[in-house]
């Protein structure tokens, strides 16, 4: 669960950049890109940014204040306590399940697009414009190919694979991207034209330049706050070798992640631009994932450019899946210490291998149902903006309570919810939330600028007027005093050596 102070600027840089950088770009950067033109393009690509940025932020105190720290819950608990650890612990846990099975559709796309591979049992469960086909051995191969070399090396296991994927993910999508570019070039200039412009209306959003900034704004505080409670991130902190590392590290990264993102994006210009004739009987419920670098393949490019693509987007999902995998398994440590604070270390450590399994059913199951899992983000997005006011605050404000922590949590949700049921006057309301396209409405862009600002003045007041003479005292678990996590009681070397082979055959 841990590579605590063992990696250089390099590993950290390709680490950072390929966890984030999943398959899901190759089909939701080029749809944002057409729905919302350049705004929402820069937008996609600001968003994923922002988080490595913020992380470069937070990771010099981080590592100062629990220099033997490992992850989200380890910070949460010795910060806020059980409750605000349990409710943070949920929010980042519903949005890794579901980033997970975002990756595992992507793999069922990519090979029923781009190879023989056809759909494998899943027409029993189809319904027109809900669910797609699926391809039932890419995904539980996936799953299970990860699962079980993450359960095995953890973290360092993940780090390493990273560093091969970091650097075949760069070079392979420079490559695939400038080649569809050249062979496919602009269709109708017209078109071409229009979706750079302010994009276009896939039935469920408007079309204008307002709406597009709109997109770009929902896109960059959603994503923004969703990955800030990316388990899978934080653990990466306390892997680096020093705290100039990791900062670096998240610059570097960043530049990494921006110029892939334009890349891919642009290819749904390209796609539209020749397939815009083929939109209206080629778009159930609006989808316009179908606008992506596999159809630019499949038409312009030969059977040698899709294995290479193939390539790249398997090294994409696994390195991402790994990334989730092991954030899920460090995200569930603490609970087995507080569930089991006398028990052994043998006994913990697979009850947490136990959780961390069965936390991959949902993810495999979604992805198998063949639902477009990218509507669904909107909930985690919503719930996560919900909690990252109160969490920055606790690392840079020693007043903040608890309690308020909590009720500026709590509030946030709150205050979601008012802004939806206050969008049902314009008709969009509660219905959206899990809707295609729900994240590019525009009661969503409202909701996301108000509720970070609602759930910080609430942590703010709350600590402010009912704890006053509150400060925070410093952490007092044994990751701040210099033992391994934060359990009371080790793990041995031998322990988890048992541990692993005893997760490994159940697993298997």
């Amino acid at each position: 669960m841990a590579a605590r102070n063992s990696q250089g600027l390099v590993s950290m840089t390709l680490s950072y950049f390929v966890s984030g950088i999943g398959a899901w770009v190759i089909f939701a950067a080029p749809q944002a890109a057409v729905i919302g033109g350049w705004p929402a393009l820069v937008g996609y690509a600001v968003s994923t940014v922002v988080p490595l940025l913020l992380f470069g932020l937070i990771a010099p105190p981080m590592r100062n204040q629990l220099p033997k720290g490992f992850t989200l819950n380890e910070y949460v608990y010795g910060r806020f306590g059980t409750p605000c650890t349990v409710y943070f612990a949920f929010v980042s846990m519903f949005y890794m399940v579901l980033y997970l099975a975002a990756e595992l559709s992507s793999a069922s796309a990519l090979a029923t697009g781009l190879s023989l591979i056809t759909v494998q049992g899943s027409t029993w469960w189809q319904n027109e414009n809900v669910f797609l086909p699926t391809a039932v051995s890419p995904i539980v191969g996936m799953s299970v190919i990860t699962l079980f070399y993450t359960v095995i090396g953890g973290l360092p296991v993940s780090i390493v694979t990273d560093r091969v994927q970091g650097v075949g993910v760069l070079v392979l999508t420079i490559l695939v991207t400038i080649a569809a570019y050249a062979e496919a070039g602009v269709g109708d200039q017209a078109s071409w034209d229009e979706v750079v412009g302010h994009g276009i209306s896939p039935v469920y959003v408007p079309t204008d330049y307002g709406n597009s900034f709109a997109v770009a704004i929902s896109l960059i505080i959603g994503v923004t706050c969703a990955n800030l409670v990316h388990a899978g991130y934080w653990q990466r902190i306390w892997a680096a070798e020093s705290n100039r590392t990791v900062v670096h590290a998240t610059y570097y990264s960043s530049a990494l992640t921006i110029v892939i993102m334009i890349l891919v994006g642009i290819t749904g210009w390209i796609a539209y631009s020749h397939f815009v004739i083929l939109m209206s009987p080629n778009v159930p419920g609006g989808d316009l994932s179908f606008l992506s670098v596999p159809w630019l393949i499949n038409t312009f490019m030969g059977e040698g450019w899709a294995v290479v693509v193939m390539i790249l987007g398997i090294s994409m999902i696994a390195s991402t899946c790994d990334t989730l995998q092991s954030g899920m398994t460090a995200l569930l440590w603490p609970f087995a210490k507080l569930c089991f604070p006398n028990g052994s270390g043998i006994f913990q450590l697979s009850f947490v291998v136990f959780l961390t399994v069965l936390f991959n059913v949902p993810p495999v199951l979604l992805a198998l149902s063949g639902q477009s899992i990218l509507q669904l983000f909107l909930l985690a997005d919503l719930l996560a903006a919900g909690v990252v006011a109160p969490l920055f605050m606790g690392v840079f404000w020693k007043k903040c309570h608890p309690i308020g922590a909590l009720a500026g949590s709590v509030g946030g949700l709150l205050t979601t919810l008012i802004v939806y049921a206050i969008g049902e006057a314009w008709g969009e309301g509660f219905a959206i939330l899990v809707s295609q396209g729900g994240i590019f409405r525009r009661v969503a862009t409202y909701a996301f600028c108000i509720t970070p600002v609602a759930s910080g003045l609430i942590t703010a007041a709350v600590s402010s007027i009912f704890f006053p003479a509150y400060e925070f005292a410093g952490y007092k678990n044994a990751a701040a005093e210099g033992g391994s996590g934060t359990a009371r009681g080790q793990v041995t070397t031998a322990e988890v050596q048992i541990a692993v082979a005893a997760a490994t055959a159940s697993s298997v």
